[in-house]
């Protein structure tokens, strides 16, 4: 149980940190095609399947390696992901403020 709760926290912030990414993305792709820029992202369904695998993967470090140290493995694991979607994240809002700065010259010099 100890597992699941961990895994189920430690992917969730790996997940929350990467939604701004797919957003601006999924928004990039709609200016392209001539839309509104009001993307959403559904999480739930990677989130069920990633917890179930992440819990399956930690359940057998455990049978290996015992409980502290998978505890320390999957914690850390998801610190390295969290803090690397993180970045991604900060590298998708430039990109995103690029783009929309460049679409906007277009959209002037064409009137």
């Amino acid at each position: 149980m100890l597992l699941f709760l961990v895994s189920l926290i430690c992917y969730g912030a790996i997940l929350f940190a990467g939604i701004p990414a797919a957003v601006n993305r999924a928004n990039m792709i709609h200016i392209e095609n001539g839309r509104r820029p009001n993307a959403g992202v559904s999480f739930m369904p990677e989130l069920i399947i990633m917890v179930a695998l992440w819990c399956g993967v930690s359940n057998g470090m455990k049978f290996f390696w015992g409980l502290q140290i998978t505890l320390v493995v999957v914690i850390s694991i998801s610190v390295m992901m969290t803090l690397w979607q993180l970045h991604l994240a900060r590298k998708s809002n430039r990109e995103y403020s690029l783009f929309l700065d460049e679409h906007k010259q277009e959209k002037d010099m064409s009137q």
